[in-house]
């Protein structure tokens, strides 16, 4: 998404209030979500060729996920909405853990230039997506554990997947 979009649509939020922005951060979530999943069929050569053929590469679109999910945790921060802001970090810390998967099968999903190697990005990947989820987590928790458990048994299965791609990495 077009950083002069998310410009607009901030002004917007300002303009219809809570629920507004409300609506946009389960917005930026959810593509930021759907960023991840795309990316990572992509990295793993899971899609047609087809859909392979008319989609940017896996790099391209997890970073546009990554800014999309960023922008909507200092948009959460900015609003005083520590829920939406944690819910927001626990699809950063999917997107992530997406990318590392993706890398397993040679893609260079969110690889700082000087990472070097397959576990390097794999590793490193994977700590920020379980500080993220942990994070998030206990914001959650915070917050009042009952009136989030879907939430949390959410973060909680991209944890469990998160263990099982360090496995496969090592």
């Amino acid at each position: 998404m077009a950083h002069d979009a998310l410009a607009t649509l901030r002004d917007l939020t300002y303009q219809g209030g809570r629920e507004a922005t409300g609506a946009l951060l389960r917005s930026l979530a959810t593509l930021g979500r759907t960023n991840a999943l795309v990316g990572q069929h992509i990295g793993l050569n899971a899609m047609s060729s087809y859909y392979a053929t008319k989609l940017p590469r896996c790099e391209q679109v997890f970073k546009e996920g990554e800014l999309v999910l960023l922008e909507g945790i200092a948009l959460a921060q900015e609003a005083g909405d520590r829920p939406a802001g944690a819910l927001t970090l626990s699809c950063l810390a999917e997107l992530l853990y997406c990318a590392a998967s993706a890398n397993t099968h040679g893609a260079r999903a969110l690889v700082e230039p000087h990472q070097q190697g397959l576990v390097s990005s794999v590793a490193e990947l994977t700590r920020r997506s379980i500080a993220g989820s942990l994070e998030a987590i206990r914001i959650l928790r915070e917050d009042g554990e009952g009136r989030h458990a879907r939430n949390l048994a959410r973060i909680m299965k991209v944890c469990g997947a998160v263990n099982r791609c360090m496995l496969h990495a090592a």
